[in-house]
């Protein structure tokens, strides 16, 4: 069994990543995500069982902290030299926003 802070394998799987994008900050410390594997990929969604309307009734906590979870995600990636590209897609009432970046590899 892998502790939550253990170090970074030189190699690491999905669930290295995953954890280490579970350590990021979040509102109220209500880790309000869920990470769902895709092909090629990890998508990191809102769980809205955790959201707090009553502090957070804009749910801007909540998005800032889906935010932190993909920046760790991203950093631990290019630590281990491994490229990506995050993609930021919300759903909303009125539609639907895209938001992409490029190549998420960088130096660290």
């Amino acid at each position: 069994m892998t502790t939550l802070r253990a170090p970074l394998p030189k190699t690491p799987d999905l669930a290295d990543l995953t954890r280490f994008a579970t350590l990021a900050a979040n509102g109220h410390n209500t880790q309000p995500w869920q990470f769902l594997p895709v092909l090629g990929g990890l998508r990191i969604l809102p769980d809205p069982h955790r959201c707090t309307p009553i502090i957070d009734p804009d749910d801007h906590h909540l998005w800032a902290s889906l935010g932190c979870a993909l920046e760790n995600l991203s950093l631990a990636a290019a630590a281990r030299g491994m490229g990506g590209e995050t993609a930021l897609v919300t759903e909303a009432a009125h539609g639907r926003t895209d938001a992409r970046s490029g190549d998420a590899q960088r130096a660290v």
